[in-house]
Parts: structure tokens; sequence; C-alpha cells
């Protein structure tokens, strides 16, 4: 089994046929390598009559857990893959060329991927590509949806529970710390929407980042000093980027061309 998706689903069933439907193609292209694993905190019958509807190489738990971090790692238990990708419910896959992209993972084996994923401002979307492992003292080297684990060593280590926002963050960090060998990877595989909680809780994913990089990376007070600004820098310069996204996307009566994209940050 090449890859285990692992889509964590609670009370957000719009969210989580929108993330289903997004990797329909990519289970029908390679349904032998590829398995779905979805944990459900526990929705109720709206939700069974979503997951009896699938077919093909799926696994559904619905129970209730102890947060998103609990959830994920039931389903890193479950999983077989030489890589595991989360992909919560809401989440979407945007690979185009899957054949390609099935071969880039293969020869990435016993690494940890990073591929480029795009922002959904609800205006239109702004593509990220993946920076190096060193990005690391400061912030995950791409996002969390664009990051394929290496199976066997993630699944012998799991997410820390303590963490309530940043545990994506933390567990990537502690692979890297371990020696854990990185790679990239040429594709846009996901795409999610702005305005998540770890956007909305700006506060507690600083103080828990800083504890990531003071006790998992072991960097000094200057190091993380610098990064707090960073995050509060990137914040401010995402939602100028977002608001002038919707400026440009605003239809105009004397508007003879479509507005030119932004830059990435």
């Amino acid at each position: 089994m090449l890859l285990s998706i692992i889509t964590v689903t609670f009370r957000d069933l719009h969210g989580l046929r929108r993330t289903i439907n997004s990797l329909a193609r990519l289970r029908a292209c390679s349904e032998n390598d590829v398995e779905l694993i979805i944990i459900d905190g526990g929705t109720g019958s709206d939700f069974q009559q979503i997951a009896s509807s699938l077919s093909g190489n799926v696994r559904i738990v619905s129970e209730p857990d102890d947060g998103i971090y609990d959830a994920m790692n039931k389903g890193l238990r479950m999983s077989r893959g030489d890589f595991v990708w989360f992909l919560n419910g809401g989440d979407e896959c945007t690979i185009e060329k899957i054949q390609l992209f099935l071969s880039s993972l293969r020869r990435a084996r016993g690494t940890m991927a990073f591929a480029g994923y795009s922002l959904d401002t609800g205006f239109g979307r702004i593509s990220r590509k993946p920076r190096t492992s060193d990005y690391i003292w400061h912030g995950l080297p791409t996002s969390h949806q664009a990051i394929f684990y290496p199976g066997d060593i993630v699944r012998a280590q799991e997410y820390d529970l303590s963490y309530k926002i940043v545990g994506d963050y933390e567990l990537t960090a502690r692979l890297l710390k371990m020696g854990v060998e990185s790679s990239a990877i040429d594709h846009e595989v996901a795409s999610f929407q702005l305005g998540g909680v770890s956007q909305r809780q700006a506060r507690l994913v600083a103080l828990e980042a800083s504890r990531v990089q003071k006790t998992t990376l072991g960097y000094r007070w200057h190091y993380r000093a610098v990064s707090r600004l960073r995050h509060i820098a990137s914040r401010n310069l995402r939602r100028l980027q977002t608001r002038e996204w919707a400026r440009l996307t605003r239809p105009s009566r004397d508007a003879s061309y479509p507005p030119a994209s932004l830059d990435n940050e």
C-alpha cells in the first residue's frame, strides 16, 4: 500500500462531502495503491448515510474522541501505507496529474515529502510552494495538508495530545529533529479555506509554537522572539492579501481584462 489518506471530521457533512468528492479521481485511478480512512467524532445518522455510499478501499470509524489529534492518532493506528496523508473534512485534493504524482511519491519513499498547496480566499486561490526543511525553525515547510509522512516512522511517534492547535508542527519538528530526511514533490496536492481554528486563535498558536521551538527543537529565546514577530507580520500580510484579492476580483463595469494574480508571500 503506497498511500493512506486519513480524513478527520466532526459535524461537517458539507465539508466531508467536498473532501470525498475531491478524492474521487485519485481513488479511482489508484485503488490498489491508496486507502481512505475516515475518523468521525460521532456526527450521527446523517454521517452514516455518507459512509454507506462509499465503496472501494475505505475504512470508517464513528465514535467520540478527545479532539482532532486523538482522532488523527486513531487513523494512524489503522493506516497501512508507505505514506500517510492527512486531508481533513473540508480540505480538497487538487492533484491533476495523478500517475505522475504517484511516481513522484514512490521515488520519495523513506522521506517526509513536502508538496505545494493553495489557499482558498473565497475570491480565488493563492498558490504556495514548499520550503526546505530548514524552515522548521519558524514553522511548517508547507501546509499540514501537503505533507506526506513516512508511514512506519510516523505510526511509531503519533501526535502529542498536550498540544491543542500546533500538534502538526510539533510532530513534523520532532521527526526532523530525529533525523528523518525530507524531499520535495513538485505538485500542488491540496487546497483549503482561510479562517480555520489556527487563524482564529492566533495567540494560542504563538504560545504553542514557541513551546515547540524551545522543547522539541531546542532553540534559544532570540530565535523564538524573531519567529513570533514573523508570525504576526505574516498574519497581517495574509489579511491584506485577502482584502486585495477581494478588491481585484470584484466585478467592475469598466473591466476589460481579468485581474492579475497575487504573488506568493
